[in-house]
């Protein structure tokens, strides 16, 4: 591992765009045989970035897996799907 990714993993990465196709991609990668939905949640910071995070439930209402994305945007189909909402539920 090249030694400039260490502080790249310690404070996280801010994407400059976050796309659906990502967060699709993690929830088809953390998806496993009892998992019942995925749910996406939306903040909108005061420097006009966002915080989304990704979590995946299972059949007992478990999280099994989680993720926070840090983005300056995110593109259009995302936004699309939230719409108004800062959380929404979604089959995977």
């Amino acid at each position: 591992m090249p030694w400039w990714w260490i502080p790249a993993l310690i404070m996280g990465v801010t994407v400059v765009r976050l796309t659906w196709g990502s967060i699709s991609n993690w929830f088809s990668s953390n998806k496993k045989v009892d998992t019942a939905y995925g749910e996406i949640v939306r903040q909108k910071l005061t420097d006009g970035n966002y915080t989304v995070v990704t979590n995946v439930f299972s059949n007992s209402g478990q999280k099994t897996a989680s993720r926070t994305w840090e983005a300056g945007e995110i593109d259009s189909t995302l936004s699309s799907k939230l719409g108004n909402r800062n959380v929404i539920r979604i089959d995977i």
